[in-house]
């Protein structure tokens, strides 16, 4: 039979991927409205398209009401070869149909998208949304002057594969996880820290993120993902809580002390669950302090309390190492009042829905049991969790919420679109990246936000991302940026130092290697930190530490986690790591005279500044201006804006420039996401 190739086929091309080739097998002759015919495999129907197999491969999504209308009766009745998890298609292709989803909305609630945001305002976004700042003057520029048409795609590429995206996922993790650097008494997370990093940078898929640190054993320093156990030492019921909210959406809290008072949980469920852990221990003793101690009780240093606090700091740590008892020793509480158990009891391992994973005695642990079922692809919760979780860190609103606690009954905002993101995020196999990728790629991204804040009691239908201010951590990131040349490049070294000072076989080792180590560690710390001014220098050392009135000139990332009460990062809302998403972006007096007054923004005008310095190499006002307002707010200045900086810059000369950097960030417009 001659195919009629020509209209039909063209049909089909828009939207094709190329495939391995493969024979086809079991192929039908399909007819479109019009009557042109061509032969394709039915490889399944997902709302209102299929999807077919070309021979040679290719495989095309096609709309249902294209085809013929004996052919739309014949799509039910077909045996699909594909499920919506193992079909392929670009992350192009996928950002269309989150869009086709939200156009459907759209119609339905009589909503109208925003505009579409032109070049400079798509970048300072992508910037801060994906690498966690705002772009230099130099990226920006490169941006905006580029005729590339796909120059939007290409930079939301770019910034995923970049270091500053690392930096800025990572601010994400660890306000979820409460990332601590004083982790618990004695031990630093800084190999946990790195292992985040490495894990993003990596691109590690995030089931088995989880995983490991679920089932991880060890000391902190062989194996970082224990962090996450050794991150609440000694509140094993706590972590479970977290543990529950932060993966499975699903807030047990309540039912640690009592049966929940809302939810089917019960107490006996909460310490069910719990019994995963209960053969789990995060302490194993038996570190010789007092013989380290003796062996170098002469020494001059042991005098100061500080030195020997160090000592005995490196030598406890070795206690911390998680391990799985051959005992499971979790029991109902001694005020356990409910008919189904008596205080004392112990308790079997159960997880809160679906089957009970198998476990093999002798070969499967119980953690290593509840780390599979958790991160399951089957498991009704795992991925919808992140899925959500994700879109809510794009676009400023969860499709189902409270992110931390979905109730079985919720109902999203668009449920079609919920139940795609979620099977997007089984297709793309847990790979957060691209799962990203296709979130920035949409349409609903490139627009503009609301004018206003959005009302949290109403539904919100995404016109556009919701309006909202930047996190501490791009506030001071973006500070970083106009300040230090490379910002990505000035990386804390500690985890590399504080490996090499505490890694030794703590019952072998001599109490001199103890006493030396401890020595070099306190010279580390006491070394020269660079000012602002020396670090512009030619000599400078780009690992150094970049300093401007004792503070250190590194992404937040990059800096103690949290940072002290009184950094600015503190002050605009760095969450103090005790709860999940601890963060705020609310605005306070503090925030007002940081912002007026305080240092960080004297380190952006400061002669030494890299944005200072890129002044230097124009010579006209307007110049000048110009990168000034394109460097702060992304964007050249009106003509009212630029006559009132040319007034400063009159009346007073170079500290003009300074004064105007100060009035921009200032302002809203620096602040908020727009």
């Amino acid at each position: 039979m001659k195919r009629n190739l020509s209209s039909f086929s063209l049909l089909l091309a828009a939207t094709c991927l190329l495939l391995p080739a493969i024979s086809l097998a079991a192929g039908r002759t399909w007819t479109d409205a019009k009557g042109r015919n061509i032969e394709a495999e039915f490889l399944m129907q997902e709302g209102d398209f299929i999807y077919l197999r070309m021979e040679g491969g290719r495989q095309v999504r096609v709309p249902l009401k294209s085809l013929s209308e004996a052919d739309q009766k014949v799509v039910p009745t077909l045996i699909p070869l594909a499920t919506p998890e193992t079909i392929k298609r670009s992350a192009a292709e996928s950002a269309a149909i989150i869009d086709q989803h939200l156009a459907a909305n759209y119609a339905k609630f009589g909503v109208k998208p925003n505009a579409k945001l032109r070049d400079s305002e798509f970048c300072r976004r992508a910037y801060l949304a994906i690498g966690g700042r705002i772009p230099t003057y130099d990226e920006l520029t490169t941006f905006i002057r580029s005729s590339e048409k796909d120059k939007r795609y290409r930079l939301i590429d770019q910034l995923l594969e970049s270091e500053a995206f690392v930096s800025n996922f990572y601010n994400f993790w660890a306000d979820t996880l409460r990332v601590k650097t004083e982790m618990v008494e004695y031990l630093n997370g800084a190999p946990y820290i790195d292992w985040i990093k490495r894990s993003i940078r990596e691109n590690k898929p995030y089931d088995m993120f989880v995983y490991e640190m679920i089932t991880a054993t060890g000391k902190l320093w062989e194996n970082p993902a224990t962090g996450y156990l050794l991150r609440d030492h000694g509140m094993p019921l706590d972590n479970l809580s977290y543990t529950s909210s932060v993966f499975l959406g699903t807030d047990i809290s309540c039912a640690q002390c009592h049966d929940h008072p809302f939810e089917d949980w019960t107490q006996k469920d909460f310490y069910h669950l719990a019994s995963f852990f209960g053969a789990t221990d995060t302490m194993k003793g038996g570190a010789p302090e007092g013989r380290i101690l003796q062996e170098i009780a002469s020494k001059p240093e042991l005098q100061d309390n500080g030195f020997r606090d160090q000592v005995r700091d490196l030598v406890r740590a070795h206690n911390y190492n998680v391990h799985d008892t051959i005992t499971n020793v979790l029991s109902l509480p001694f005020d356990y009042k409910y008919e189904d158990g008596k205080p004392g009891d112990r308790v079997q391992p159960q997880v809160l829905f679906g089957d009970d994973p198998v476990l093999e005695e002798g070969k499967t642990s119980q953690r290593v049991a509840v780390g599979r079922w958790m991160t399951d692809r089957d498991n009704p919760r795992f991925a919808k969790v992140i899925a959500n979780r994700l879109w809510d860190y794009v676009f400023g609103e969860p499709q189902l919420k409270p992110l931390d606690n979905i109730p079985d009954t919720a109902k999203a905002e668009n449920p079609e679109l919920m139940k795609f993101l979620e099977t997007e995020m089984k297709r793309v196999d847990f790979n957060l990246r691209e799962y990203l990728r296709i979130l920035f790629y949409s349409d609903l991204f490139q627009r503009e936000a609301p004018v206003e804040s959005h009302d949290p009691s109403k539904t919100y239908h995404f016109a556009g991302p919701t309006l909202r201010r930047m996190s501490a951590e791009q506030i001071w990131d973006s500070f970083v940026s106009m300040c230090v040349p490379n910002p990505e490049e000035q990386k804390d070294l500690s985890v590399e130092f504080y490996i090499k000072y505490v890694d030794m076989d703590i019952n072998k080792v001599s109490g001199e290697e103890v006493y030396q180590r401890v020595k070099t560690m306190r010279a580390v710390g006491q070394g020269e930190e660079m000012g602002l001014g020396a670090a512009m220098s030619d000599e400078a050392d780009s690992k150094g530490n970049i300093t401007f009135k004792g503070m250190k000139l590194r992404r937040a990332s990059e800096l103690r986690q949290p940072e002290a009460p009184s950094h600015i990062l503190r002050i605009f809302g760095q969450s103090d790591r005790t709860l999940i998403h601890g963060a705020s972006k609310q605005g306070s007096i503090p925030q007002l005279l940081a912002l007026m007054n305080g240092a960080a923004t004297e380190m952006i005008g400061s002669p030494e500044s890299s944005l200072y310095r890129r002044l230097q190499e124009f010579n006209a006002d307007k110049d000048k201006v110009d990168v000034i307002f394109l460097s702060v707010l992304s964007r050249y200045p009106t003509s009212d804006e630029r006559q009132l900086a040319y007034r400063q810059i009159k009346a007073y000369g170079e500290m003009g420039f300074a004064n105007v950097m100060w009035a921009l960030v200032n302002t809203k417009e620096f602040l908020f996401i727009q």
